[in-house]
């Protein structure tokens, strides 16, 4: 039996729970097991118990979590276990405050939307430059790259042979995308040695706020189970996917230019994008259409040059 299948076949979360530590108190179940990948617990007294589908999804995060508690004042949980009983691989980790972003930015007001994506653009940026290194590429136990442009090619055929393997995706705007990520891969220059820890899924349903004095604020950055090392315009295409036609525009990327103070390459965000779509094509079809159909969206105003650089 995989482990995938055996995280999901019990419906009880009581009996899952016993199955890794039967000392567990159940408050309830969270996240987005819809997606396969992991079952996300509350347990009492309070703390998150996390149970992967894949190894190297619970050996990424467990990585990460132990760098992010070397590096002062980053708003992430604080890993109190993690483990593998009974052939489950599991975190217990601490509950940060706060409710996801997901659940509150379509009731705010433009202005208070504008507000605050603003300043999750200077968190992000924050973020990076606490975690700026030399180091390249992901923490998984496999695949070990000796370069980063290794690592972007490893993953860029990986993405590449998943799509074209499936006749589902066989259409013009997907024909376009491979293309047009080919062109900008030989055009612009990866080997840049400014790489930053990048969380490769920085949106709304992993990050958390609070409101205070009037206003909503981050009060943390959850799921790091993707993490890896890359350069900073990799980790940005989650966000800029949720702008459209404004990809090159938004408030978000005005706050990370004014914290960062850095002219970030506007063709690698475009070759970086194409790639974050194609790696969305390739799995999203099955499990989250709307996701689809948003980087569908996205590709199509790459291709239409339907956005706005100002």
């Amino acid at each position: 039996m995989s482990v995938v299948y055996k995280i999901f076949e019990y419906q009880n979360a009581t009996d899952l729970l016993n199955i890794i530590n039967p000392d567990f108190i159940l408050s309830s179940e969270i996240g987005s097991s819809y997606l396969l990948r992991n079952r996300v617990f509350k347990i009492m007294p309070l703390s998150i118990v996390k149970i992967y589908a894949e190894k190297s999804r619970w050996y990424n995060e467990v990585s990460t979590l132990k760098y992010l508690s070397t590096i002062n004042n980053i708003c992430s949980p604080k890993l109190i276990n993690e483990s593998c009983r009974n052939g489950l691989y599991y975190i217990q980790i601490s509950c940060l405050p706060g409710q996801l972003l997901g659940e509150i930015i379509n009731n705010l007001t433009d202005s208070q939307k504008t507000e605050l994506l603003y300043s999750i653009g200077a968190f992000h940026a924050e973020f990076h430059k606490k975690c700026e290194t030399v180091y390249y590429g992901d923490w998984s136990t496999m695949g070990k790259d000796t370069s980063y442009e290794q690592f972007i090619k490893r993953i860029h055929v990986k993405y590449y042979n998943k799509i074209i393997s499936d006749s589902f995706h066989k259409n013009d705007i997907i024909t376009y995308a491979i293309k047009e990520m080919e062109y900008y891969y030989n055009k612009e220059n990866i080997s840049n040695k400014n790489y930053v820890l990048c969380h490769n899924d920085f949106g709304y349903r992993n990050l958390l706020v609070v409101h205070k004095k009037e206003k909503f604020v981050i009060s943390g950055i959850i799921d790091f189970e993707n993490s890896y090392f890359a350069q900073r315009e990799f980790d940005l295409t989650r966000m800029l996917l949720y702008f459209g036609n404004k990809l090159l525009s938004n408030p978000y990327l005005d706050g990370y230019r004014d914290y960062s103070n850095i002219n970030l390459n506007n063709n690698s965000i475009i070759f970086y994008m194409l790639l974050k779509c194609l790696r969305i094509c390739s799995w999203a079809y099955k499990t989250d259409m709307q996701y689809y159909c948003t980087a569908m969206n996205m590709i199509n105003i790459i291709k239409n040059r339907a956005f706005s650089n100002n």
